[in-house]
């Protein structure tokens, strides 16, 4: 049986070992990276089906206004389409929020929640009702995009861009 020095065995344990913790390691982050890049992908779709069903309420409301200001009459025909139209669009974002609730952060649901309950559902186009309407919609949307915005993974960390000032991040558009 030939001799192994001392070193050379301890040398290759070490190397073994080391090599095993290294790749443990590297596995365990990635994991964790590839999670968290998984959850955000989740809540980046939910986010985007009820921020789009808002913007399609936020639509209707501006081709309201414009009705306002032309001065066009609101025949029960009109009332009933845009009632249909609004009423549509925000049971859209309340299905996206209640179908994907369990992974939305606590502050969108807090968020969200508080703009239901602000919500008049027997809207009447009358002015002082759909101000009101119209100002809680106009409200909720901005807050809900800046949360889902302050929630992504690049918007993270001193040496991140800032998603308010990088034009490819904007949601709006």
């Amino acid at each position: 049986m030939p001799d192994i020095p001392a070193s050379v065995i301890v040398t290759a344990v070490t190397t073994l070992v080391s090599g095993a913790l290294g790749a443990f390691i590297t596995n365990v982050l990635n994991s964790r990276r590839s999670t968290d890049e998984k959850i955000w992908e989740l809540r980046r779709t939910s986010y985007g089906s009820i921020l789009a069903e808002l913007a399609a309420v936020e639509s209707v409301l501006d081709d309201i206004d414009s009705d306002i200001v032309l001065g066009r009459h609101f025949t029960q025909e009109i009332t009933n389409t845009y009632n249909k139209e609004t009423g549509t669009h925000l049971e859209s974002a309340r299905k996206a929020y209640t179908d994907n609730y369990l992974i939305l952060s606590e502050r969108f649901i807090e968020l969200f929640e508080d703009f239901l309950r602000s919500l008049n559902y027997e809207v009447q186009y009358q002015p002082e009702e759909y101000k009101v309407f119209s100002g809680v919609i106009r409200a909720a949307r901005p807050k809900l995009l800046q949360q889902a915005r302050s929630e992504m993974p690049l918007c993270r960390g001193r040496h991140k861009p800032d998603c308010r000032r990088n034009p490819r991040l904007d949601l709006d558009e």
